[in-house]
């Protein structure tokens, strides 16, 4: 079941930096913020049943910050009737650090995202 949950995180993160490289739009048509929210719960999941031990711990919080700040954006964005808006930069910021920390307690490289990490990846579980 872990490895099942382990395989559902990494396709969840591959979808999050596909959808990074398509801000601002991938925030307007809120699947940005499904996305985030999504592995939010798969991490909490994990947590609660203990499957998996992380490195990092509040992982899971911090993905559900990215979706409600994700949502807070898309509602500025309809609200303004434009893309951008003021805050995507530092939406974008923190969704790469984040990134990076997800990458990191993957087990791949922080640096390389996932699609193109395959090759890199050590023996390290989340």
């Amino acid at each position: 079941m872990g490895e099942i949950i382990n395989n559902a995180i990494v396709k969840v993160v591959i979808e999050i930096e596909d959808l990074y490289f398509k801000i601002p739009y991938s925030i307007e048509d809120k699947s940005m913020e499904d996305a985030l929210y999504e592995l939010s719960s798969l991490l909490e999941y994990n947590k609660q049943k203990e499957f998996i031990k992380r490195p990092y711990s509040g992982i899971n919080y911090e993905a559900k910050l990215l979706s409600d700040l994700s949502r807070a954006l898309r509602i500025r964005m309809e609200m303004m009737k434009t893309v951008n808006v003021s805050g995507i930069e530092y939406f974008s910021k923190r969704l790469e650090e984040f990134l990076e920390k997800m990458r990191l307690s993957l087990g791949y490289n922080p640096h390389i995202p996932l699609i193109y990490n395959d090759k890199t990846r050590s023996n390290i579980k989340i």
